[in-house]
């Protein structure tokens, strides 16, 4: 009894190694189809390319298939090859090292769906498995036919991932195995690139295409399990399209709300509310590029699309603006009154640099400049540019001049001179009697001439103040936080009545 057991355990282990070792190529000769009958079949299909919807996925499907060139024979054999000749074999991204192991799968790859409610067209896990063998190019055959799997969807074919028992070449011996079936005309057919790995030498030879077509009548070593069928159900045909099951509404509260409503999923057409409250001063609700869409605390609209709405209340619309930083208060009090804006959805910024354009827009919004009658002389100037109504009416003003008479460089970084400068002449422009203040700074044999009279006048208003070393730094670049805090302050003097026209 124990030395049947024995024996057995023998022959086990052998089937095992049959599976794992490269076969030489010409001890088997192959049960696939004549590849001219074959050629004839694929190129009677009628391609639906099919994405997986995972963005990221398909950017990388997409990079692959454009190298695959010809007819649909042609192309679906670079697929084969990509799958047969790039994948090393290995069970590293599996908690156990013998099949089947469909739910020992350990690596979670980053790929966010494309829409929320989103019908599937195929399943996440195989996407998932797919993505990591072609990124890592590791994995087991299971792999190896997940991804000819989803090119071959991806190019337009009617593929799917089957498993069960498969006979060995090279000796008697079975065991559990992954393959790809392509489906045409209703009928199966067996594309192994596993296989084909391991009679090339485990890549290292070139492909045989002895598992590249088998059709039913020829594909007697493969035995299909009741799993396949179960997963081709899982499959949307190439020839639908996804719609939205339903569409998902998020709500994102910003801190200070005492409760929000109105997050769930709807059907399609159907009105949405949402609301919130709190004693906090209410910003308003935000779309997620962070676009206003009313003051009011109630919203209501249309359930179209997948949805993030944000709940901003004041002092808490910019995520990178720290609670309690000097320039949180001056930065958050420009964006309540519409003087700065974000640079990207709930982003200010602060730490770039300000730009002659952008410190224009943030004086001409500060004083609601009305738009001048005529346009500046500035070749450099983009038509319609968001800029292209503050600098004009700086220019009509007085307050700006160009680099030259003809450029302005609108992008370049605006320096403390230059700005406190723009800002002097835009009172002196209004009438406002100015003093100059005594400028005793360490460096202020660095202020440009041009500059000298409005940094004496910024000095004396407080607009300009110096930093601990005893240095005002006239030729340094402004930060965005430093220009907001800088029109702020010229806003509290105004709103103050602390200066006086003559």
């Amino acid at each position: 009894m124990k030395h049947s057991a024995r024996f057995l355990a023998v022959l086990l282990a052998l089937a095992l190694l049959a599976a794992l070792l490269p076969v030489a190529g010409a001890a088997y000769d192959g049960d696939r189809m004549d590849q001219t009958e074959l050629r004839e079949l694929l190129n009677s299909v009628e391609l639906h390319p099919q994405k997986t919807n995972y963005p990221v996925v398909d950017a990388l499907l997409e990079n692959l298939t454009a190298q695959f060139t010809g007819d649909n024979y042609d192309r679906l054999k670079a697929a084969y090859d990509w799958a047969t000749m790039n994948i090393t074999y290995s069970w590293w991204p599996y908690t156990q090292d013998f099949a089947p192991a469909y739910d020992c799968f350990w690596p979670q790859m980053d790929m966010p769906y494309e829409m929320e409610g989103l019908q599937e067209t195929m399943p996440r896990e195989l996407v998932n498995r797919a993505y990591f063998a072609m990124t890592e190019q590791l994995g087991v055959c299971y792999d190896y036919a997940a991804v000819f799997t989803v090119l071959a969807r991806y190019m337009g074919f009617e593929c799917f991932l089957h498993t069960g028992i498969f006979i060995f070449e090279s000796m008697p011996g079975q065991g559990h195995h992954g393959w790809a079936a392509l489906l045409v005309d209703g009928h199966y057919y067996i594309f192994d690139p596993q296989r084909d790995y391991r009679l090339c030498g485990n890549a290292t030879r070139p492909d045989n295409y002895y598992y590249f077509g088998i059709d039913e009548a020829h594909a007697w070593r493969y035995n299909d399990e009741e799993a396949s069928a179960a997963r081709d159900a899982q499959f949307m045909p190439v020839t639908q399209t996804p719609v939205l099951e339903y569409v998902a509404v998020h709500t994102v509260n910003s801190g200070s709300g005492w409760w929000i409503s109105g997050e769930g999923r709807y059907d399609i057409g159907q009105t949405v509310t949402v609301s919130t409250g709190s004693s906090a001063v209410f910003l308003g609700w935000y779309d997620e590029n962070g676009a206003l869409l009313t003051k009011e605390h109630s919203f209501s609209f249309e359930a179209t699309v997948p949805t993030t709405l944000y709940a901003v209340y004041y002092g808490q619309f910019y995520r990178d603006v720290p609670k309690g930083s000097w320039f949180s208060y001056d930065v958050n009090e420009a964006f309540s009154r519409g003087i700065a804006t974000a640079t990207a959805p709930f982003t200010f910024a602060p730490d770039d640099l300000l730009s002659r354009a952008m410190a224009l827009t943030f004086l001409a919004r500060a004083v609601q400049a009305e738009p001048a009658a005529e346009a500046a002389p500035f070749e450099d100037l983009q038509a319609n540019a968001w800029y292209e109504d503050s600098v004009n009416w700086a220019y009509a003003e007085g307050i700006v001049n160009g680099v030259s008479e003809t450029v302005f460089a609108p992008d370049a970084a605006v320096t403390r001179q230059e700005f406190l400068t723009m800002l002097m002449r835009y009172l002196r422009a209004e009438g406002y009697e100015l003093k100059e203040g005594a400028l005793s700074y360490a460096d202020a044999g660095l202020i440009d001439a041009y500059a000298l009279q409005s940094l004496a006048e910024a000095d004396a208003l407080g607009l300009l103040r110096g930093y601990e070393d005893g240095t005002v730094r006239p030729q340094s670049t402004l930060t965005r936080a430093e220009g907001v805090t800088l029109v702020m302050r010229l806003v509290y003097l105004l709103e103050t009545n602390a200066l006086v026209k003559k």
